[in-house]
């Protein structure tokens, strides 16, 4: 038995054949989104990645609600993420957009000049300090750290924390596009 953050690691296994299938008492209650349906892996958690503002610099009308907003003037320079290179979740993420809204989608987000920083609690201490003002990849989980109550950021919905979970293959290409250095953000 293995544990891992993200599911195409499995995915891939499964293609490859190096995984058996096992189905415990109770397989056929377990959601479908969080199964294989042959028994190869199942996820045992679900940690929701959504976006998240800064109440007293973005206003409710204001807030993202797609990745298309990211683009938006008003977010320049003022978004933060993980390193999608030191996030399986904040990768797959990016991939899940990418597939909607075309590779050209990240090109303007690099133009936009975003922040990035590791790991998901720098990111949630820094939307609510209102040093970045909105985030996509955003770990629920960080912000109980993060001031009183009024203080913390609200959510949007985010198209990751409702879509169906599936594996896919990690894209080497997205990670060198984004942050290589002919990048202009690392330039």
């Amino acid at each position: 038995m293995a544990f891992f953050q993200t599911v195409q690691d499995f995915v891939a296994w499964k293609k490859q054949g190096k995984l058996l299938p096992f189905k415990p008492e109770g397989f056929d209650q377990i959601m479908p989104n969080f199964r294989d349906e042959d028994g190869a892996y199942m996820a045992l958690s679900a940690n929701a990645l959504t976006y998240a503002y800064n109440t007293a610099k973005v206003r409710a009308e204001d807030a993202p609600k797609s990745a298309q907003d990211f683009l938006k003037p008003m977010f320049a320079g003022k978004v933060i993420t993980v390193y999608p290179a030191d996030d399986d979740a904040a990768h797959y993420l990016f991939y899940l957009i990418a597939q909607k809204y075309g590779w050209g989608w990240l090109d303007k987000y690099m133009a936009s000049k975003p922040n990035f920083i590791q790991g998901h609690l720098p990111v949630a201490r820094s939307v609510a300090s209102g040093e970045n003002i909105a985030t996509r990849s955003s770990a629920r989980e960080s912000w109980k750290s993060c001031g009183r109550p009024s203080t913390r950021p609200r959510y949007s919905r985010s198209p990751a924390a409702s879509s169906r979970t599936h594996g896919i293959p990690m894209l080497r290409s997205f990670i060198s596009h984004a942050f290589s250095p002919r990048s202009s953000r690392f330039a």
